[in-house]
């Protein structure tokens, strides 16, 4: 059995996603309204389903989303197909050197 390959590229672990960094600093100046506005559905709504959904949103921002379990059949396991996924990274890191190679 072949070892597992190391991690090459990407950012390090801790390091935030730039591309979304500005993004996530705009929605979060909003945080506090909108966890009042989804506190206020929670109380005051007349529709159970909105009560139940604000509800829901309210705890996945202060608990996090509970784990979710996969389960499977040890007779039939899952099979993971790769192929195409290793043919578009491939195709990729072609882009990528041929833009190293314009600058």
């Amino acid at each position: 059995m072949s070892e597992p390959k190391k991690k090459t590229g990407g950012r390090k672990a801790g390091v935030p996603n730039k591309a979304t960094a500005e993004i996530k600093a705009v929605a979060q100046k909003h945080g506090p309204r909108a966890i009042a506005v989804l506190a206020e559905i929670m109380e005051n709504s007349a529709e159970p389903r909105a009560r139940v959904a604000a509800a829901n949103s309210l705890l996945d921002r202060g608990y996090g989303k509970p784990a979710q379990t996969i389960q499977g059949d040890p007779e039939n396991p899952l099979e993971h197909n790769v192929t195409g996924l290793d043919e578009f990274t491939r195709r990729i890191a072609e882009m990528a050197k041929g833009d190293a190679s314009n600058a």
